[in-house]
C-alpha cells in the first residue's frame, strides 16, 4: 500500500476512535438575572475545558439579560459536575468612577431534570453570591426551580436612586436653558453667533429658513425654543419629584 494512503487510513482510524470515546453532548442556552443592587457581568466556562463557555453580557441592578449560546453539557448528569463563574461587579465610589470586583466561583450543577440538560441561568443573588439554575422555564413560571420566584424586583433605595438621577438630570437642563435665554437676553449678538456656528457645524437644516445670525427671525426663533426646552426641564423636573417613591 502506498504511504500516503496509509497515512491517511491510520489518520482516519485514530480520529473515529476519538469520536467513540467523547462523551455526548448538548449545547444550551445561557441566561443572566440579577437580583442585587449593583451592576454585573458574567462569563461562564468549564473548568476541565476551557473551549467550553459562554456569557460575556452585563447586567444593571434588578434586571435580566438576554440568551447567549451556547455552552456544552454532557448528556448524562454525574456527580462533581460544575460550572466556573468569572464574575465582575461595580460598587460606587463617592467622587469617583465605579470599583470594578472581580470573583470566581465555581458552581455544582443541578442533576439533570428527566431527559438532557436544560438551559443555564447564572444568578446574582441580592447577598451578592453567585447561583445556577438548570431550567426551560423563566423565573416568574410556576415550575421555576431556583429559590427565588419571579424576576427581580427593584429595592425602594434603587427607585430612589434612579429617580433622583432623573431629577438632577433636569434640574441641569432647566440651568442650562435659563443661561441661555439670559445670554441672548444680555448678549444677543454672542449668543446667536454662536449658535449659527453651531447648528452649522451639526444641523444645517435648522437655520435653512433664516438668512444668518443677525436675522431678527433667528433672534426670535432662539427665544422660543429655548422658552420652550426650559418649560418642558421644568416640567419634568416637577413630575420626577412628585413621582419620587
Amino acid at each position: 500500500m502506498p504511504l500516503p494512503k496509509l497515512i491517511t487510513l491510520i489518520l482516519m482510524s485514530a480520529a473515529l476512535n476519538a469520536c467513540s470515546r467523547a462523551p455526548e453532548a448538548t449545547g444550551v442556552s445561557v441566561h443572566g438575572v440579577n437580583y442585587s443592587g449593583d451592576e454585573f457581568s458574567y462569563t461562564i466556562e468549564d473548568p476541565a475545558n476551557k473551549n467550553n463557555g459562554a456569557g460575556g453580557e452585563s447586567l444593571t441592578p434588578y434586571s435580566a439579560g438576554g440568551i447567549m449560546c451556547c455552552y456544552a453539557l454532557p448528556d448524562t448528569w454525574r456527580p462533581g459536575l460544575q460550572v466556573k463563574i468569572n464574575s465582575q461587579h461595580y460598587v460606587e465610589v463617592p467622587g469617583k468612577d465605579p470599583e470594578a470586583i472581580a470573583s470566581t466561583s465555581l458552581v455544582d450543577v443541578p442533576q439533570y431534570p428527566p431527559g438532557k440538560p436544560e438551559e443555564l441561568w447564572i444568578l446574582r443573588n441580592a447577598d451578592g453570591t453567585l447561583g445556577l439554575v438548570m431550567s426551560n422555564m423563566q423565573p416568574n413560571h410556576k415550575d421555576w426551580p431556583g429559590k427565588v420566584k419571579g424576576w427581580p424586583v427593584p429595592s425602594l433605595e434603587y427607585k430612589r436612586t434612579l429617580f433622583d438621577r432623573e431629577i438632577r438630570s433636569e434640574e441641569g437642563n432647566v440651568r442650562l436653558y435659563q443661561e441661555l435665554l439670559d445670554e441672548l437676553r444680555d448678549e444677543p449678538k454672542k449668543r446667536t453667533t454662536e449658535a449659527w456656528e453651531f447648528a452649522k457645524k451639526y444641523d444645517r437644516d435648522e437655520i435653512s429658513p433664516f438668512s444668518g445670525p443677525n436675522d431678527p427671525k433667528y433672534y426670535s426663533y432662539l427665544q422660543t425654543s429655548y422658552s420652550k426646552a426650559l418649560d418642558r426641564a421644568r416640567t419634568r423636573e416637577r413630575d420626577f419629584r412628585e413621582r419620587r417613591p
